[in-house]
């Protein structure tokens, strides 16, 4: 529990769609490489904007530098050993690579450090996606959500994207996604299955802005004209499957409370520990919350964290704190639930361990995809490479013996929803908790 309390408050949220701020600190010294001719004949020449390969390599050696610049010891999870080796072969490569091979092997290098914050995207003007969410259910992948034009796809069982295998697809992707525990990494891939930039990273040419699921043509949308309200089923929290959803949701519903069960059960949901709404503060969240529970008295808390991918785990703990839940009585054996799944990360996964260890709260649902001893994030340490542009983000802190042995908090009765509960709008979590808050 110490070793819990001493994980740095502030955490980011992560991110997997192609965004990125405006960092352009370099330790590297610019040079103008605009005169030199291109020295690679075998680069794509479809790419739309050839580098030359000295411009790849100065990028590789300021990747090299930066990462270990600012974190004192990277390379804690795998071995430095794993990561010299994959550096020099991707060094050896380089002449003979496209520019897309090569950010692709950029991001393979990046990620194989498997620190639970380190990122690498791009800004790119491409932000065409598919106007429809895939999601790994129980017995495999399912569009579990579209747009109106696309709605008779809800259900369907995915099998084949483009005539390439899912399976593939989601094992090539998890190569460039972060590896903090195998279920991040899973959310990471399944996010790209949503973008063309990343089929177009691998070469996988789209025809006419086309998808094809199985053997249904879909058409790609610009990610900007996609709200909330474009999909056609009510997005709730354990449904939100794609970054830019739960970034969208997250502004609009930070925070809620539900009751059940003729008020024998109170839901309190977090999307994430760091926004709040405009006009309904967190402490005015909480202190309705507090108000209601004195007037109604619930059998049984569940706090949902599913979906939470992270900010300042004081945003929950400042307002629940000990008082909360001793005062309330939820300490007892069967009174206090906490919900994840493998999108509950950094501070959400963190909060969760905590009112487990702290509370005897029962975790159920799915693993989360960050480790309750996950790194903390650098405000400093976002970088961009100066001539292929791509940031990339270091975390500060080394990877502690405690995340190594624990990647993800595991429930404790482990619950996955199914293509009929997502076709019937039931949700399994309430369900298994209003059973127990009826014995």
């Amino acid at each position: 529990m110490k070793n819990l309390l001493k994980v740095v408050a502030v955490l980011l949220i992560i991110s997997a769609t192609i965004t990125g701020c405006n960092s352009k600190n370099s330790t590297v010294e610019k040079k103008s490489d605009k005169k030199e001719k291109v020295e690679n004949s075998a680069v794509d020449k479809k790419d739309a904007k050839k580098l030359s390969l000295k411009a790849w390599q100065e990028d590789l050696k300021q990747l090299d530098h930066d990462l270990r610049w600012y974190n004192t010891k990277p390379f804690e999870r795998y071995g430095e050993d794993a990561f010299v080796k994959m550096y020099k072969k991707l060094e050896k490569d380089l002449p003979k690579l496209s520019d897309k091979q090569r950010e692709w092997r950029f991001r393979e290098l990046i990620y194989s450090i498997g620190d639970g914050h380190i990122d690498m995207w791009k800004k790119s003007k491409e932000n065409r996606m598919l106007p429809l969410m895939i999601d790994e259910l129980s017995d495999g992948y399912y569009v579990i959500n579209a747009t109106k034009e696309y709605k008779d796809l809800i259900g369907t069982k995915v099998k084949t994207i483009n005539d390439t295998p899912v399976k593939d697809l989601i094992s090539n992707f998890e190569k460039i996604s972060n590896s903090e525990s195998k279920h991040w990494q899973r959310t990471g891939a399944i996010e790209k299955l949503h973008y063309y930039y990343f089929y177009d990273l691998i070469n996988k040419k789209l025809k006419d802005d086309v998808v094809k699921i199985n053997d249904k043509k879909v058409k790609l949308v610009n990610v900007d004209s996609l709200t909330l309200k474009s999909f056609v089923k009510k997005l709730n929290i354990g449904r939100l499957p794609q970054g830019f959803v739960r970034g969208k949701y997250t502004l609009e519903t930070p925070y809620t409370h539900e009751w059940y069960n003729n008020d024998k059960l109170l839901v309190i949901r977090f999307s994430n520990h760091m926004d709040e709404k405009k006009g309904y503060s967190l402490f005015d969240f909480s202190e309705k919350v507090k108000k209601e529970i004195k007037k109604k008295n619930p059998k049984v808390l569940l706090v949902d964290f599913r979906d939470d991918g992270g900010g300042s785990v004081a945003a929950f703990s400042q307002f629940f704190d000990d008082e909360f839940f001793k005062k309330n009585g939820f300490t007892k054996k069967g009174r206090l639930f906490v919900a994840t799944n493998r999108n509950t990360f950094s501070a959400g996964g963190i909060s969760s361990a905590l009112l487990k260890d702290e509370y005897g709260a029962i975790v159920i649902g799915t693993p989360t995809g960050g480790s309750p001893f996950t790194t903390n994030i650098s405000t400093t340490g976002t970088k961009q490479l100066k001539n292929t542009g791509l940031f990339f983000r270091v975390s500060s802190a080394v990877v502690s013996e405690d995340m190594k042995n624990t990647p993800s908090l595991a429930p404790d009765k482990e619950i996955k929803y199914t293509i009929k509960d997502i076709m019937e709008d039931k949700n399994p979590i309430i369900d298994y908790v209003i059973k127990e808050s009826n014995k």
